[in-house]
């Protein structure tokens, strides 16, 4: 019982957040959609299995992975590739910004992320290689705990 209502206190705080900063996310994807021609993803599964923090240790400082929320910090230095991984529902916060190439499943796009940008992602795999000149850092908060059919 006491883990459920943690669980729910986190959930609670997380979407205070996301709704708080949701003004500034929009505008963010707004920009980022301007700049590239991308269609949503829309992809209900993933392979826990197969998340960054799983497939690419040493590109990633685990923080907590606690009631089925993973937080790790990703670094991705110029010329690094993240091979393919698997998100669940996610937020991410850009510490160091720069630009990557994301090859999805059906499409690549080449994408600058500035620093202090953040966003809320649905489920999707995909590979990011950094194509910038500088390293590139990423708050993560994967929500495995939002799936209930994982």
């Amino acid at each position: 019982m006491k883990n459920k209502f943690y669980l729910f206190a986190s959930l609670l705080v997380l979407s205070i957040g996301l709704v708080a900063s949701k003004q500034t996310t929009t505008d963010t994807n707004q920009e980022q959609k301007e700049n590239v021609d991308i269609e949503e993803t829309n992809r209900s599964t993933y392979d826990r299995n197969k998340g960054a923090h799983i497939v690419a240790p040493e590109m990633t400082k685990l923080l907590k992975d606690t009631l089925g929320i993973v937080m790790y910090e990703l670094t991705i230095e110029p010329g690094d590739t993240l091979p393919w991984h698997e998100h669940p529902y996610h937020t991410s916060y850009i510490l160091e910004g720069g630009t990557l190439k994301i090859i999805f499943e059906d499409r690549t796009v080449i994408w600058d992320f500035p620093k202090g940008s953040a966003g809320l992602g649905p489920p999707f795999g995909d590979i990011a290689i950094n194509t910038g000149e500088t390293t590139i850092k990423v708050l993560m908060h994967e929500l495995y705990s939002l799936d209930i059919n994982n």
